[in-house]
């Protein structure tokens, strides 16, 4: 019989035993995290009190619901004109005008209701006001619309101006149907988008039910993926091996076939030549690229062992984790409980769902950063000029400091709340891997790993989300200077490079923290230091990984897309629904999809990047003794030709 090793025998700080080796870790960095955020709450509070994010400014510089002579007697007083029509919706640089209220019906306009700027009157000659409508000063059309924060906002009723521009013929009267000709670019413009807010409006709950359907369908896949994620990656590689092994032989053949040809010719040609070489300079490429791809096959086998092992490792871990804390507990329940059970679950932050919430949190920071940009980016105090190519803002210098200060905070919050959702992953998948008894986890994994976080870990994330936000300021500040714009423009390439290595680095620091308990800049040394020493592993993971990702996303997206295609067409078919673009509710679908897939399968990169890293420190530190047994799987442990070592009981 074998006796099974507690992990707190073993003397392993990890999460089994979380309080191993742990106490709060850069905390410098949280206090500075916190007095920047009480920055950034006088900032909100200067933004809320100077800023008008609901001033309005037409063509000509002037407020809509203000009088504006007060502060400039050649202005006008629009103290009743509280609305801003804009003359064409689809073009943000054409004539605004204050008006007292939105029209509310569309139809061409006259002379006599037309809207002109305010130091123009329209001419009751048909083609002087034919003139005045081409040349942008007055409007030969109006559109029906509603006030939108005091600004019209186009209503569905454009049908009724494109058959009136489609009969009428007051286009007629004017040179080459220049009245015409504007009203149906417009009217054309208006008619699709009036028809796909009306589809959408329609079809509500294909949007609404989609996302839905491909997180039903993640988890279809993830099972999948458990099951078959070896097959998958072992059929890929021998596709790619086969192609490129037959596409040599072929390029050879092609090759003797031309180079025959071109012997046998009296008097052969240049381009013969060229086709011949090209063949052969084709061939030694393939050739190449064939040889390289079935030698790597025969040398990675045993990584790529591995990397599909963990893989499948990270898969029973997702499906361990978010109902094995209530399966022990249900035994235990009495009838008044079971409704609290079945509900907690679901409300429970777990290894699926607990993503969805920093990710709400993060949206939630978004909205605040935009809210608060608003009324930083409209200062009372600031100059308006008009020119010939429109109005200018000039804000004062002060402005401008707080909207980057507020920037970077947004960047360094937007980080740090990234950071807090993969180290409380990182936390939960590594206290799976370091239980010895799979089927005796620890009670609510996440909250536990989540707990740890805040207990003791905000400061590392502070750390590794300033490194982070600076490096992306630093961006933001170098695309804003016009002396730097062709030289940033050549380095961009290089910046994105650098921040894929500072969020690689800050990934595998958090895993590490989560593991070992240490400060942000141990556990990043120790990280990078243990995946160098296994580099050819850690290609081989990123590879099929990269590949099952991948093909996981597409599937997904496919799949519901397919599934709402076949709905929608039902419904049509069947004359429940009226749609103008069938398509339409598809392809958003298909984008919910795809973000859905986005959310669920970040989790599983999360799992396969912390069961490797467990793996690496499991096969250095321990050696299968009584004292240091495995934490790997015995698939593992078959594959690195290891195994536990058996104890008789004493």
């Amino acid at each position: 019989m074998v006796q099974k090793v507690s992990p707190n025998d073993s003397g392993i700080p990890t999460p089994a035993n979380p309080h191993t080796n742990r106490s709060c870790r850069d905390t410098p960095c949280l206090v500075l995290f916190i007095v920047f955020w009480i920055g950034m709450w006088l900032v909100a509070n200067v933004a809320l009190k100077t800023g008008d994010p609901e001033r309005l400014l037409d063509s000509f510089g002037q407020l809509c619901g203000y009088n504006n002579t007060a502060g400039n007697a050649t202005q006008l007083d629009f103290t009743n004109r509280t609305q801003l029509y804009l003359t064409n919706p689809f073009e943000l640089t054409s004539l605004s005008l204050c008006v007292s209220q939105c029209p509310n019906k569309s139809e061409l306009t006259t002379y006599t209701m037309s809207l002109c700027n305010y130091t123009t009157t329209a001419s009751p000659i048909l083609t002087t006001f034919a003139q005045q409508v081409y040349n942008g000063t007055c409007t030969g059309f109006v559109y029906a619309s509603t006030g939108v924060l005091n600004r019209c906002v186009p209503l569905d009723e454009t049908e009724y101006l494109l058959s009136l521009v489609m009969s009428s013929g007051q286009g007629n009267h004017t040179r080459n149907g220049t009245l015409s000709g504007i009203v149906d670019v417009l009217a054309s413009d208006l008619d699709v988008a009036s028809r796909a807010v009306s589809d959408i409006r329609t079809g509500w709950y294909f949007l609404a039910f989609g996302p839905l359907g491909a997180l039903i369908l993640a988890f279809g896949w993830l099972l999948l993926l458990r099951w078959f994620a070896g097959v998958f990656v072992w059929v890929s590689i021998m596709i790619a091996d086969t192609i490129a092994v037959v596409g040599a032989a072929w390029l050879w053949s092609y090759y003797t076939q031309r180079r025959n040809n071109y012997n046998a010719e009296v008097n052969p040609v240049d381009m013969d030549l060229w086709e011949e070489r090209a063949a052969l300079g084709a061939f030694v490429v393939v050739t190449v690229i064939a040889v390289g791809l079935v030698c790597t096959t025969l040398c990675m086998y045993r990584r790529i062992r591995i990397a599909i092992q963990v893989i499948k490792e990270a898969s029973t871990a997702m499906r361990s984790m978010p109902l094995i804390a209530w399966i022990n507990r249900i035994p235990r329940i009495n009838h008044f409980s079971i409704s609290f059970v079945l509900v907690t679950p679901i409300l429970t932050p777990t290894a699926v769902f607990f993503p969805f919430i920093p990710w709400f949190a993060m949206m939630a920071l978004f909205a605040y950063f935009l809210w608060i940009m608003m009324y930083l980016a409209t200062p009372t105090t600031a100059d308006v000029s008009v020119t010939v190519m429109g109005r200018t803002w000039s804000d004062p210098k002060e402005s401008e400091y707080l909207q980057w200060y507020h920037l970077f905070g947004f960047l360094w919050g937007w980080a740090f709340l990234s950071g807090v959702n993969d180290m409380t992953l990182a936390g939960s998948f590594a206290t799976y891997y370091w239980t010895l008894d799979k089927n005796h986890l620890p009670a609510l994994p996440v909250i536990g790993s989540f707990y740890r976080t805040l207990r003791y870990h905000l400061g590392s994330i502070a750390f590794g989300s300033l490194l982070i936000a600076l490096l992306q300021r630093q961006a933001a500040a170098a695309g804003r200077n016009q002396l730097t714009q062709c030289l940033l423009s050549c380095l961009q390439c290089c910046l994105g490079c650098l921040s894929k290595v500072v969020q690689w680095f800050n990934r595998n620091a958090y895993i590490e923290m989560s593991i070992r308990g240490r400060a942000f800049l141990p556990s990043a040394m120790s990280a990078c230091g243990l995946m160098l020493r296994n580099a050819l592993r850690m290609v081989a993971l990123n590879a099929v990984a990269g590949f099952c990702l991948f093909l996981s996303k597409i599937a997904i997206t496919l799949a519901t897309a397919l599934a709402c295609y076949w709905i929608v067409q039902r419904e049509v078919n069947d004359g429940k629904v009226q749609l103008h673009f069938p398509f339409l509710p598809v392809i958003i679908v298909a984008i919910e999809a795809y973000a859905v897939a986005e959310v669920f399968l970040s989790i599983y990169q999360m799992g396969i990047d912390t069961v490797f890293l467990c793996f690496l420190e499991d096969e250095e530190i321990n050696d299968g003794s009584e004292k240091k047994p495995f934490y790997m799987s015995k698939n593992m442990q078959s594959i690195v030709h290891k195994q536990n070592q058996a104890v008789s009981p004493v």
